[in-house]
């Protein structure tokens, strides 16, 4: 005796089949909370390395309006004018 298969009955139970695993909720869970906190350490090192090259702009930006930085560079241009620079030159 042979016995055939009717493929559209047999298609129809393979999808009705349920799967009698029970799901990991922890693993799960570590799995997404972990996840998260790699997110917000990226979000807090992104924020940081903004911060900081926040504060170093500024400091440029005072360091450029400061006075001390007015007269370094008075100092400079009369160190080369006055011709002492020739001197260090042959040093060299």
């Amino acid at each position: 005796m042979k016995v055939s298969k009717c493929n559209e009955i047999v298609n129809r139970l393979e999808k009705t089949k349920r799967v009698n695993a029970q799901p990991d909720l922890r693993a799960e869970r570590e799995q997404r909370d972990r996840e998260e906190r790699e997110d917000k350490k990226k979000i807090q090192r992104e924020l940081e390395q903004q911060r900081r090259e926040e504060e170093k702009r500024k400091r440029e930006e005072a360091e450029l309006r400061s006075f001390y930085f007015f007269f370094y560079l008075i100092n400079i241009n009369t160190f080369l004018d006055s011709g002492q620079l020739s001197k260090y030159v042959d040093l060299l």
